[in-house]
């Protein structure tokens, strides 16, 4: 278990937790998910970074605004905290969600983002998948009756996903209510506005990037199709688009290690 913290900011105050010394490495999650998803990541790269993962606003233990949820809201949060944590410049690795945050930090303050590592999302990520993501993000909002309810609807929704990923998501992403029933700690009015920020499309900011950066997909994912990859890779020929076999839109759960070699060589 790693101790965890709040990271407070003249922004927001977000929870999360650190390891390591070395270069900064900030993570970000994708949509309901939270700071916890990099907890193996962390400990393989303690040794040789400091590892900063946060669950983003809205989400987790982290302040939950009434609004405030595109995308210059979340890549704001991210430029402060690598400006309260003075260990800049950071490299951001970002998954879904946490990509396009971390992209959109690199493109407004160079200076302080100093590589991205972009997993599984795209500047033009279709409508319909993104229609499909909200849907299946309203769906979690509901109460599960105990925790094998809950890690049974994460088996059955992440199905590549290894058992030690489904039981961090279990243990990490609810709460107890007053009558006895587990609900997601992700606020639903903050996903739903969230959710909604995504259908923005960010070619501009993908484009324009002056940090190096690597991109990564899932070869089964639904999310961002080959045709999207491709239309990104297009944007962008100078830097490595790399399909990952064996993984669908989850890599950093369900491939670690492929997501730590990408950060040691942003780092180098």
């Amino acid at each position: 278990m790693i101790g965890t913290q709040f990271f407070v900011t003249e922004r927001v105050r977000l929870h999360g937790a650190r390891m390591g010394e070395g270069p900064l490495v900030v993570y970000l999650h994708g949509i309901t998910a939270n700071w916890a998803v990099w907890e193996p990541i962390l400990w393989a790269m303690r040794g040789v970074s400091t590892g900063v993962s946060v669950s983003q606003r809205g989400h987790g233990l982290s302040d939950k605004p009434v609004s405030g949820y595109t995308g210059a809201d979340f890549a704001a949060d991210v430029i402060a905290l690598v400006e309260s944590l003075e260990m800049g410049p950071a490299v951001v690795a970002g998954h879904s969600l946490g990509a396009r945050n971390a992209v959109l930090a690199g493109h407004r303050r160079p200076d302080l983002v100093r590589a991205v590592l972009s997993i599984d999302f795209a500047p033009n990520t279709g409508r319909d998948a993104l229609e499909v993501l909200a849907r299946r993000v309203e769906g979690g909002n509901r109460e599960f009756a105990d925790m094998d309810e809950v890690r049974a609807y994460l088996s059955d929704r992440y199905q590549l996903m290894p058992a030690d990923a489904v039981e961090r998501r279990a243990r990490h992403g609810y709460v107890e209510t007053d009558e006895g029933t587990l609900r997601p700690l992700a606020d639903p009015e903050a996903m739903r506005q969230t959710a909604a920020g995504l259908f923005e499309p960010y070619p501009v900011a993908y484009r324009e990037l002056s940090v190096p950066m690597i991109a990564l997909r899932g070869a089964a994912s639904t999310l961002v199709s080959q045709e999207a990859f491709d239309d990104a890779a297009r944007l962008r020929p100078d830097i490595e688009h790399i399909v990952i076999e064996g993984a669908d839109h989850y890599i950093p759960e369900e491939l670690p290690d492929v997501v730590c070699a990408s950060i040691t060589r942003l780092l180098g």
